[in-house]
């Protein structure tokens, strides 16, 4: 059996984290690298300030994701949030829906095209417990 936690430290918990990615000086905006299996960046996109709305029930949804041009060709499989001084704060997989990555899309699978425009329209970060 897995362990419940009350609403009110699931939101404390998800605020925390994703208010990570507002914090620095260098740049004005967090962003959302995707990433191919080697690690190499294929897209950069911006992030509004703040990046993520507040939670309810352990849930925050991102605000403006900027769309970006893709940086080089490949299959996205990775992805990491960075602050605004592009510290890591945190990363995962990606997958497509159902496929159990920490970040899922709704393509089947996510090819990114260098000098092609990608367009993210909103992420949601759950948590767990």
């Amino acid at each position: 059996m897995g362990v419940t936690l009350p609403v009110s430290i699931k939101n404390s918990r998800a605020d925390a984290l994703v208010d990570l990615i507002d914090v620095g000086t260098a740049n004005t905006y967090g962003q959302l690298w995707l990433k191919d299996a080697s690690g190499n960046v294929l897209s950069k996109h911006n992030l509004a300030d703040p990046a993520f709305g507040d939670a309810a029930s352990g849930v925050c949804i991102s605000d403006t994701i900027e769309s970006s041009e893709g940086l080089m060709s490949g299959a996205c499989t990775k992805f990491s949030f960075v602050d605004k001084d592009e510290n890591e704060v945190y990363a995962g997989v990606v997958t497509a829906v159902g496929g159990g990555g920490d970040l899922e899309s709704d393509t089947s699978s996510v090819q990114i095209t260098a000098g092609v425009t990608v367009e993210i329209d909103a992420i949601t970060y759950v948590e767990g417990g």
